[in-house]
């Protein structure tokens, strides 16, 4: 019987099914002589990786993060059937994302998510793994251009991976503070697509406005304001699209009864079914 065959069954006869795991995985344990012996062997190669795990906390609170690294990414490698193996990898995320190094935390958390579906701390990798995102949306600073003229990739990804975590977790105690970001997020990027959309309605693009409203409409409701409205029936009137601007000036009317600017759009869409290709109402002023 080969080496690994007999190891196997003494160790099946001799102890719990899981330090036979653990022997199977190729980890360093004394021999099977006896279950008090292995039993032993177990508990103190457990009390090291506890210890291991302790020190990483310490370091990570500390700021010494390379400390924290070290101690985490060792014990990492360690058997899953532990425990504190799997937890070091969270950790190893905590101390990549409390150094900065966002895309490194990423890509542990999804990692973890990949490896350990369904364990308890699942949502809190999904968590941590959108926060990453989040901290590289650019910041308001008072010295430069508004964070909302800024490129809206990291913005844009953290709000699918909110609405991936609002969906998958429903009852996770992460939720409230994951509504919290979801909303500033998407505040952001609405602010973006407005500010490019006010671009557009200064300099006359009315195609391009009509497209960022459109949008507006239909990803960022919560948000949608009479001038929106406005601006895009003005700038389909303007195009000569008078299906499109007929279409969104009845959504107008049903959103804002009594919007200040019904007579005037009434008036453009008017001026524009009788030929005016400007559908410019005497006497009617842009808004903004």
């Amino acid at each position: 019987m080969a080496m690994w065959e007999r190891t196997r069954c003494s160790c099946r006869a001799s102890a719990s099914s899981a330090l036979c795991a653990l022997v199977s995985l190729g980890l360093t344990l004394a021999a099977c002589g006896s279950a008090q012996t292995v039993g032993d062997d177990f508990s103190a190669y457990r009390q090291n990786l506890r210890q291991m795990y302790a020190d990483g906390m310490d370091a990570l609170a500390d700021g010494n993060y390379a400390e924290a690294k070290k101690l985490f990414q060792a014990l990492s490698g360690e058997s899953r059937y532990v425990g504190y193996s799997v937890l070091a990898k969270l950790r190893l995320g905590d101390t990549l994302l409390a150094e900065g190094d966002h895309e490194a935390a990423e890509y542990v958390y999804d990692e973890f998510l990949q490896q350990y579906r369904g364990d308890p701390n699942e949502a809190y990798a999904h968590f941590r793994k959108c926060q990453t995102m989040e901290e590289r949306i650019p910041g308001d600073w008072v010295i430069l251009p508004p964070p909302e003229s800024k490129d809206m990739t990291q913005a844009r990804r953290a709000n699918v991976c909110l609405r991936e975590f609002l969906t998958r977790y429903p009852d996770s105690r992460f939720r409230s503070l994951v509504e919290k970001s979801y909303a500033g997020v998407r505040a952001m990027l609405y602010r973006h697509e407005k500010y490019v959309a006010d671009y557009y309605w200064r300099h006359d693009g009315y195609d391009g406005l009509a497209g960022r409203a459109i949008g507006i409409l239909r990803d960022y409701p919560e948000f949608v304001t009479e001038e929106l409205y406005y601006r895009l029936v003005v700038s389909l009137v303007k195009a000569g699209d008078l299906t499109r601007a007929t279409e969104y000036f009845k959504e107008y009317t049903s959103a804002f009864p009594e919007g200040r600017h019904v007579g005037d759009l009434r008036a453009r869409l008017d001026d524009l079914s009788h030929g005016d290709g400007h559908g410019k109402a005497d006497g009617a002023q842009p808004a903004g």
